[in-house]
């Protein structure tokens, strides 16, 4: 993998793995009080219930387990590429872009949320992930 795809693929993963904790959450607040959702997962209620029947809970905790085992693939394949990333990411000569591209890359935070916690353009932002994608392409 080059070492821009290295970059994108990390943040796809972060993106992806972001987005099944959001569809998790959703699905273990179905029917269940708050105080009862740390305790999800674990609850010897959840773990009698037969998988895959018509019954709200069982499809709730059904979802819920097709969610967390996505996760865990993601999960894993975060960790198998994480070296890389972090030295792609040592790569960049700039301080200003090793800050600018993990925090695109790794947080995935957009350019404009970047540019307000820098202090700096939105445009002046993009113009230096760029350059450093550049730079890393070149190289």
């Amino acid at each position: 993998m080059e070492r821009y795809e290295i970059l994108t693929r990390y943040r796809w993963l972060m993106m992806e793995a972001e987005t099944l904790i959001r569809q998790a959450d959703k699905v273990m607040k179905i029917g269940a009080p708050a105080d009862m959702r740390s305790t999800w997962p674990t609850m010897d209620k959840l773990l009698g219930l037969p998988r895959g029947t018509n019954d709200p809970e069982s499809a709730s905790a059904q979802s819920f387990d097709g969610y967390i085992s996505r996760l865990r693939e993601k999960a894993d394949e975060l960790i198998s590429i994480c070296d890389q990333f972090e030295t792609v990411i040592a790569l960049l000569a700039d301080d200003q872009e090793r800050v600018i591209c993990r925090k695109y890359y790794a947080l995935g935070l957009t350019d404009e949320t970047i540019a307000v916690q820098v202090h700096m353009d939105q445009s002046t932002v993009n113009r230096i992930r760029n350059r450093a994608i550049e730079n890393l392409k070149s190289a």
